[in-house]
């Protein structure tokens, strides 16, 4: 048989082996057993490199919109602004800011002198709230009590409008009579009496001041003194 090949031309060709070529019957034709086969595993897989920050306002893998970027807080907006501005009226608001504490200090002193204790205290803290009022205009208040008194009545008690002096002066010697009974009596006061005292006191105080000139006025009560 030729085979005709190109370029070589026809060529004979033997499919049939010659019969002295026999198998090799030392040759197991039987695959090897696929058990005995030692699989290696895998290389492990590197994980992928991701990004630590959230993407925002993008979709995510199973189409869903990704929760939009919340807008800035009141204070991140305005904070800066709101920071010069205060600094800008500190000359003005920080004046006022203590003018108003010290003042809330002092009714604050006057509520717990007037609640505290037993009656004959409660009258006795209504006198020096008096006396610490006139110490507070610049009197030089020492001696007894009638002393204090009698120097109160003439430099602070004059006529204020809608007032008479004569009727104030009778109230700050019954004033200076009750605090001297609840420091030398042995008999107890009552609550009336308290509360007759610091009725005094209130009217008292509020003549003391209408009597004053507004600037010192002021200073009486914005002054520190005798805070107790």
């Amino acid at each position: 048989m030729e085979v005709n090949l190109k370029g070589l031309g026809w060529i004979p060709f033997y499919p049939t082996p010659p019969e002295t070529k026999t198998p090799d019957k030392s040759l197991d034709p039987t695959p090897p057993d696929p058990r005995t086969l030692v699989r290696q595993p895998p290389p492990p897989l590197a994980d992928p490199p991701h990004d630590d920050h959230t993407t925002q306002g993008r979709t995510t893998v199973g189409g869903q919109e990704a929760s939009p970027q919340s807008p800035p807080s009141f204070w991140k907006r305005h904070g800066p602004l709101i920071a010069k501005m205060t600094l800008w009226t500190m000359p003005v608001w920080l004046p006022t800011l203590l003018i108003l504490l010290l003042l809330a200090v002092k009714a604050s002193l006057r509520r717990r002198a007037r609640s505290t204790g037993d009656p004959k205290t409660r009258i006795r803290a209504g006198w020096r709230q008096i006396g610490n009022l006139g110490r507070q205009t610049g009197l030089s208040l020492d001696g007894t009590r009638s002393e204090q008194a009698a120097l109160i009545a003439q430099t602070l008690l004059t006529d204020p409008p809608g007032s008479s002096s004569a009727g104030l002066r009778g109230d700050l010697d019954r004033l200076r009579s009750m605090a001297d009974q609840a420091s030398f009596d042995r008999h107890p006061s009552d609550e009336q009496e308290a509360e007759d005292c610091w009725q005094l006191v209130d009217k008292l105080r509020s003549a003391i001041l209408a009597s004053l000139p507004r600037t010192r006025r002021w200073r009486t009560l914005l002054s520190p003194r005798h805070l107790h």
